[in-house]
């Protein structure tokens, strides 16, 4: 008889293919075996472990072998920091060590895994012993070698992660091609064509997926009361990087006027309730309370900043107005030795929870913030909740590893979005 999956002869009543693991159909003379323990509670027959040996799954499991080690140092770097940080608490150095070689470990045998299965697959496929399945078996060996690497700490470590590096850019072209385009891993590499897959891709997720994101815009279009801030991380990179450059050449001479285009970027960007606020400020008004604010910093030794970001506030809110509403001033009526005590509890909480406290000290400073901030007569309230800001952190603080930091404007974008969303007028 022959293999309906691969089309190799095989011996008659076979129940699995020798060469790819598929499995054969029932003879109509043998009787179907129903055992206790061989069907789910949903009656359905379970599957045996050799029929995920297929073809398609070994290929699969190669490609993933191939992105492994990336992931393996992130992972590594995140448990590593997370390890420096709990360094100080004695019965948290053994186990923090354990987690991060286990962590490792088991990547290390991932890797392994999809290294086996291609070997299998080069060996007994013809067609796949071409340069481009040998250049797929070479990177999966390297991928597990440099899982191994990054287990090792000092120069091998270095010379691991530049491999992780060169694994996951063929690992993209080869997912690309295997399981994006249905080609086998011998399949030609095209950049064009692996571009054009991951974009038709990314378009069908999209439209089958709508993001959190999406739906919000959805609703706020049918919201004539909503609350968002609508800015992008675009944007606020060249903001970033112009304020950057602009500060350093006039040796912080300029930083009112940086502060005034960031605030207006901001409040443009801000709806509460329906209402898009506008900021008129300028640099120059700024300057005079400025360069008085830095000079009190340094007669009491930073003391004054506490004091320095109310005052800072109060000036803001003086030139906050609704768009189409000019002339109508806000306030902000906080007090500064209130500010300074939410930040001396702050400081105190978090360093009694080791930060764990941080998202409901933020929470709780934002609270008092906004229900300070009036516009227009119109006095805010802020209905975040610490659990709330603490996901938006977690994400943004994973985003911002990964990418060496490049995430941060895109992140104090996504920030933004939480806060003024959840903020609203007092009523």
């Amino acid at each position: 008889m022959f293999c309906i999956h691969c089309g190799k002869e095989i011996e008659n009543d076979s129940r699995f293919c020798i060469f790819c693991g598929g499995t054969q159909p029932v003879s109509e003379n043998e009787p179907v075996r129903t055992t206790m323990g061989t069907k789910d509670s949903g009656d359905k027959e379970k599957k045996d472990w050799k029929e995920y040996l297929t073809l398609e799954n070994m290929e699969l499991a190669a490609v993933i072998a191939l992105l492994l080690p990336v992931f393996s140092a992130v992972t590594n770097l995140a448990l590593y920091i997370l390890n420096t940080i709990l360094s100080f608490v004695p019965f948290m150095r053994t186990p923090m060590k354990v987690i991060l070689l286990a962590v490792g470990v088991v990547f290390v045998i991932a890797t392994g895994v999809g290294l086996t299965a291609c070997i299998y697959l080069i060996a007994n496929k013809p067609e796949k012993r071409n340069v481009w399945g040998y250049i797929t078996l070479g990177g999966t060996a390297l991928a597990f070698i440099a899982c191994i690497g990054i287990l090792i700490p000092g120069r091998v470590k270095s010379i691991a992660l530049v491999i992780a590096v060169i694994s996951f850019i063929w690992g993209l072209d080869a997912f690309s091609r295997v399981v994006l385009q249905k080609k086998g891993m011998e399949s030609e590499a095209n950049v064009g064509n692996d571009l054009d897959s991951y974009s038709r891709w990314y378009k069908d997720y999209k439209a089958a997926h709508p993001s959190v994101g999406e739906n919000e815009e959805k609703k706020i279009l049918n919201d004539p009361e909503a609350s968002y801030f609508d800015g992008s991380g675009t944007t606020l990179l060249g903001i970033t990087i112009l304020t950057i450059i602009v500060s350093g050449i006039t040796c912080g001479i300029a930083a009112p006027w940086m502060i005034c285009m960031q605030y207006k970027w901001r409040k443009e960007h801000t709806v509460i309730n329906g209402k898009r606020l506008n900021f008129t400020g300028t640099g120059g008004s700024l300057l005079g309370h400025w360069l008085l604010w830095m000079l009190l910093c340094v007669i009491t030794c930073g003391i004054y900043s506490f004091f320095m970001h109310v005052a800072l506030k109060k000036w803001e809110l003086e030139h906050t107005e609704y768009a189409g509403q000019p002339n109508v001033i806000g306030q902000f009526d906080g007090d500064s030795f209130e500010y300074f005590g939410y930040g001396l509890l702050q400081a105190i909480l978090i360093l009694l929870t080791c930060g764990l406290a941080a998202p409901w000290t933020i929470t709780l400073i934002q609270k008092w913030e906004m229900r300070h901030s009036i516009v227009a007569g119109d006095r805010m309230v802020y209905e975040g909740t610490a659990l709330g800001i603490l996901g938006q952190y977690i994400v943004v603080f994973l985003l911002s590893l990964i990418t060496c930091g490049i995430y941060a404007p895109w992140g104090a974008v996504r920030l933004n979005k939480y806060v003024y969303g959840h903020t609203r007028v007092y009523r």
